[in-house]
């Protein structure tokens, strides 16, 4: 049964297109992030990680922004470790409540469906398909080198640019962050 369950899990990653994935958010709802329609922001985010929780309030007025006009975020936690108390105390301190769904995904199915590696990374889709991968603005220009203001509103530039039915100009950035815990093999026995 484990070895089908690996081999099911294979298949998918190789060419579902597996809009159905269903993760769970922290108030017990089932959630469907890569579904087909409209505009979805995916988050990747840790309880753990400074640079992660300096964006808190970025990703609080990209929600209160773009939520009314019709984009759907998400807030992923893809640390097999984290409780949803944890997360719950975790949405509470930085007032992640307020900006979009919390989920979890401890088995880090869609962290391999859309390419995160580090929190925070931000996915954006448009009907479905990937149209910005990368950081939501450039306020850590590198580990440890924080700017006082970010001089770059990367993912917010792009949600712009795809509500205007444009191609976004840059796609790809790369994110800096924590790296997203690798899952144990003991999840898999």
């Amino acid at each position: 049964m484990k070895r089908f369950s690996i081999i099911v899990t294979l298949f998918c990653l190789a060419g579902c297109a597996n809009d159905s994935l269903t993760l769970r958010d922290i108030d017990g709802h089932d959630q469907q992030p890569l579904s087909s329609t409209g505009v979805a922001a995916l988050i990747f985010i840790s309880a753990d990680c400074p640079i992660s929780n300096a964006l808190a309030p970025t990703l609080v007025h990209l929600h209160d922004d773009f939520a009314p006009r019709g984009v759907r975020f998400y807030l992923i936690h893809c640390d097999p470790a984290i409780t949803a108390e944890r997360a719950h105390v975790h949405a509470a301190e930085y007032h992640l409540d307020h900006a979009g769904a919390i989920m979890f995904d401890r088995d880090q199915m869609l962290v391999r469906a859309v390419g995160a590696s580090v929190t925070p990374q931000a996915v954006l889709l448009s009907d479905g398909d990937i149209v910005y991968r990368g950081r939501v603005n450039d306020l850590f220009a590198d580990l440890g080198v924080r700017r006082t203001a970010p001089t770059r509103e990367d993912l917010r530039l792009a949600i712009e640019e795809v509500l205007n039915h444009e191609p976004v100009a840059e796609p790809r950035t790369i994110a800096i962050g924590c790296d997203i815990p690798s899952l144990s093999t003991e999840l898999y026995k």
